[in-house]
């Protein structure tokens, strides 16, 4: 299965405040996603993996979501 490229519209800056956004670089497990699976420039997985940190810091975003069984 072939995955696409998540797209960030340019109205919505990546802050840690836009937690619909921040879950798309998520998976299952909160880990976030490599830049090889959303296909996003350096830059932005940049700001992207420092919002997460920053969100899951003040409480937004959940730092585990599910177990490995």
């Amino acid at each position: 299965m072939k995955k696409y490229p998540i797209h960030i519209p340019d109205k919505y800056p990546i802050d840690y405040k836009y937690v619909t956004l921040l879950k798309n670089f998520i998976n299952k497990y909160g880990k976030i996603r490599p830049r090889r699976i959303t296909k996003i420039s350096v830059k932005q997985q940049r700001q992207i993996s420092k919002a997460i940190r920053k969100a899951r810091a003040t409480g937004l975003i959940p730092c585990s979501i599910e177990t490995r069984n």
